[in-house]
C-alpha cells in the first residue's frame, strides 16, 4: 500500500511541475507577445494554451462554456483579459 501512495504523489507531483511549466510558459508568451495579441483581441477575454490563443469572446461565461467542452485539462488554460494600452485613472 506504502508504494502504491507513493507511486500517487510522483504523479501528482508531476502533473503539479506540468502545470506550473505550461503557465510559466502562456505567460511568457503572452507578455513577449502582447503587442500584437492587443491588436486583434484589445477588450476580449483570451483563452491560452501551449502558446496560442484557442479561443476568445467578449463574454467570460461563454468562453469558459466553450473551452469546457475541449479535451483539454482546464487547469492548462490561461484565461486573460486584454486591457486596452494605456488606461488613464483618474483619481
Amino acid at each position: 500500500m506504502v508504494k502504491i501512495s507513493i507511486f500517487v504523489k510522483i504523479l501528482n507531483d508531476l502533473y503539479d511541475l506540468k502545470t506550473f511549466e505550461s503557465a510559466d510558459a502562456n505567460n511568457t508568451w503572452l507578455n513577449e507577445n502582447i503587442d500584437e495579441i492587443r491588436k486583434k483581441f484589445e477588450n476580449k477575454f483570451v483563452a491560452i494554451y501551449n502558446s496560442q490563443i484557442i479561443d476568445s469572446d467578449d463574454d467570460i461565461e461563454n468562453l469558459l462554456k466553450r473551452i469546457e467542452g475541449l479535451k483539454i485539462p482546464i487547469d492548462l488554460i490561461k484565461i486573460e483579459y486584454i486591457r486596452p494600452e494605456k488606461l488613464a485613472c483618474i483619481l
